[in-house]
């Protein structure tokens, strides 16, 4: 079946890759608005709640929530996916590469429990760097290579998916599958023990490169000409050179996205209200 071109539901409905709902190869809840036609734009939030894979405490839930503001625009060269943006270099129906940034949300706190008394905070970032996109008949292709820009894990990631979109009236239904590789730059910052970090409990460990796998489903629901609502979810993992890190007690991973977004002008007939020169 040929998937067809996504609609306004799509721009501002799916969260394309969370894995452990905060603690995954890139935790970012990013909204692909990449298929609007130029002067797009839309505002929304959304909650995110996840399973850290960080170990907790006998007191503390190991499930985390964030409430997440969108602001979605897709212009001749630039735009913005709720935590994700940049600049188209090249763009067309089946192809597009970007300039590109995503925060990345990964962090962890020391004073969350007692266990990690001593270890250096793990910070939230800003990653940049270059995204890749072939649509065809048979599905959707990406691939994106991005680096730390504020100097806190200074390593590399890679990324590649693969999504079927369906649609059917007002409905939309998109199953996916992404591979992610860290390298130990990455790895270790999150992951890692140092030497002057570890004790009898924690000992030193490095993960060095490491790879993830995350499959999931989005749906959206498109209400009315202006408001769509979304649902969408994520399972994934590591491999053992995370899982093996004395921080780790999860193997697997899940998270949920729901929430809800307002197009400006009419969704359904996006040619009566864009602006496709708008930058």
């Amino acid at each position: 079946m040929r998937p067809s071109r996504p609609g306004a539901a799509w721009w501002a409905a799916v969260l394309y890759l969370v894995m452990a709902g905060g603690a995954s190869a890139q935790e970012v809840a990013e909204i692909p608005f990449f298929n609007a036609p130029p002067g797009s734009a839309a505002l929304g939030g959304g909650l995110r709640a996840g399973q850290s894979p960080y170990r907790a405490s006998d007191s503390e839930d190991e499930r985390r929530t964030d409430l997440i503001p969108l602001y979605l625009y897709e212009g001749k060269y630039l735009f913005a996916r709720g935590t994700a943006g940049g600049v188209h270099l090249f763009r067309n129906d089946g192809l597009e590469l970007n300039l590109y940034s995503r925060y990345r949300f990964q962090r962890l706190d020391p004073d969350r429990n007692e266990y990690y008394a001593g270890l250096e905070e793990r910070k939230q970032t800003i990653d940049a760097g270059f995204e890749l996109g072939v649509t065809r008949p048979w599905g959707e292709l990406k691939l994106d290579w991005v680096t730390d820009m504020l100097d806190r894990h200074n390593g590399q990631e890679v990324r590649a998916s693969y999504r079927y979109r369906l649609e059917a009236g007002p409905w939309s239904i998109s199953p996916f599958i992404s591979w992610t590789w860290q390298d130990d730059n990455l790895s270790n910052y999150y992951f890692g023990v140092s030497e002057a970090e570890a004790t009898v409990e924690r000992p030193a460990y490095a993960p060095g490169e490491s790879q993830w796998i995350s499959f999931g489903l989005n749906t959206a629901w498109q209400v009315s000409d202006k408001i769509v609502l979304f649902g969408n979810a994520a399972f994934g993992g590591a491999d053992s050179q995370i899982t093996d890190s004395p921080l780790v007690e999860e193997d697997g991973f899940s998270s949920v996205f729901v929430g809800g977004t307002y197009m400006f002008g009419n969704a359904r007939q996006p040619d009566n209200i864009i602006d496709p020169e708008r930058a």
